[in-house]
């Protein structure tokens, strides 16, 4: 059952209203989808009514290095989506491992990818392997241009961040990549973790539900 959807503008200074209702309604399941500033707001309104939900999901915001260093121990328990994290059990020929890749990428700019930045490496990847398909380098001509396009659509490899192979036949998910999936992740102990997935082996933790409350913590 659906118990309240609300629509707020972006950049909103003050939650208090919505954690109030909220609050009042109590449902098992609080979804946020919003940016990260609007993320680093409501989490104090809802701390200052002394509230937390049952569960918390935010749409994007906990894969971010920010959303910790922002938070600190208030990010504890909060879930996230992702359809990567370097602790998955993925490898492929460019750049190794998930946590290979991590490692890396932090060396190389101080902090660890999330998974839009990791998502950037794979797409290089198949970028690669598209040009090497139809054996050219840029800058292509606008023919090759074409040619990269349908390359594209037929690359199946296994990468870092997982298997990468496109829907070719037209429909809903035409063009989508088909063997990616978003996995759920929670705060817990100041990490985030994966509780939910459809590949077993990526579950690392249980997920804790119902949530504590402020003042159990």
């Amino acid at each position: 059952k659906l118990v309240d959807y609300e629509i707020l503008p972006s950049g909103l200074a003050d939650f208090s209203s919505i954690v109030t209702k909220i609050k009042k309604a109590d449902p098992d399941l609080f979804v946020v989808s919003a940016l990260l500033e609007d993320h680093f707001k409501i989490i104090p309104a809802m701390k200052d009514y002394n509230y937390f939900p049952k569960a918390l999901v935010m749409h994007y915001g906990p894969t971010a290095p920010e959303f910790i260093d922002n938070l600190g121990e208030d990010a504890e328990y909060i879930i996230g989506a992702s359809p990567w994290t370097p602790e998955m059990k993925l490898k492929g020929e460019f750049f190794g491992t998930a946590q290979e890749f991590a490692k890396n990428f932090k060396a190389a700019y101080g902090h660890f990818p999330d998974y839009t930045e990791a998502a950037c490496g794979a797409a290089g990847i198949v970028a690669a392997e598209a040009l090497k398909e139809i054996g050219a380098t840029p800058p292509l001509s606008i023919e090759k241009r074409k040619e990269l396009k349908d390359a594209i659509a037929n690359v199946d490899i296994d990468t870092f961040y997982g298997r990468v192979k496109f829907m070719t036949e037209k429909g809903d998910k035409f063009y989508h990549c088909i063997e990616l999936f978003p996995s759920a992740a929670q705060f817990q102990g100041g990490k985030l973790w994966v509780v939910g997935s459809e590949k077993e082996e990526n579950i690392e933790k249980q997920l804790i539900y119902p949530a504590p409350s402020w003042e159990e913590r």
